[in-house]
C-alpha cells in the first residue's frame, strides 16, 4: 500500500472515530425528560407532533398546575371535548380547569412560534 494511501485511510479512520466518539457523548449528555415543572412556572406550551405530549400537560394540570396551557398545531376541527375523549387522564380535569387550555390550529413550526409569541 502506497504511504500516502495508508495515510489517507489513517487520517479518515481516525476523524471517524472521533466522530463516533463525539456522537456518543451527545447523546450520553443529553436531557432526561421533566417529571415536574420547574417551579415558578407560568405556562406550559405543548408543540402536537409528538406521542403523549398533550396526555402529559394534561396530567400536570391534575397534579396541580394552574395553567395556563397552550396547545399548539392541532386540526381546525379538534375541540375540547375530542383531546379530552382521547388524551384525559382520569380523572377526568373539570370544565373550570380545561377553561385555561388555550387550542391553536398552528400547521407549522414557524406558526407554532407566533403562536407562542402572542400568547
Amino acid at each position: 500500500m502506497p504511504k500516502l494511501l495508508r495515510h489517507a485511510f489513517f487520517i479518515t479512520a481516525t476523524l471517524g472515530l472521533a466522530y463516533g466518539l463525539g456522537f456518543a457523548a451527545f447523546v450520553a449528555t443529553l436531557p432526561k425528560p421533566f417529571t415536574t415543572l420547574p417551579a415558578g412556572t407560568e405556562g406550559l406550551a405543548v408543540f402536537t407532533g409528538g406521542a403523549g405530549r398533550i396526555e402529559t400537560a394534561l396530567r400536570l394540570m391534575q397534579q396541580g398546575f394552574e395553567g395556563p396551557v397552550l396547545i399548539s398545531g392541532l386540526h381546525p376541527a379538534t375541540r375540547m371535548p375530542d383531546i379530552l375523549a382521547q388524551a384525559a387522564p382520569t380523572p377526568a380535569l373539570t370544565e373550570a380547569r380545561t377553561r385555561q387550555i388555550m387550542l391553536d390550529t398552528a400547521a407549522s413550526t414557524n406558526e407554532n412560534m407566533q403562536s407562542l409569541k402572542l400568547w
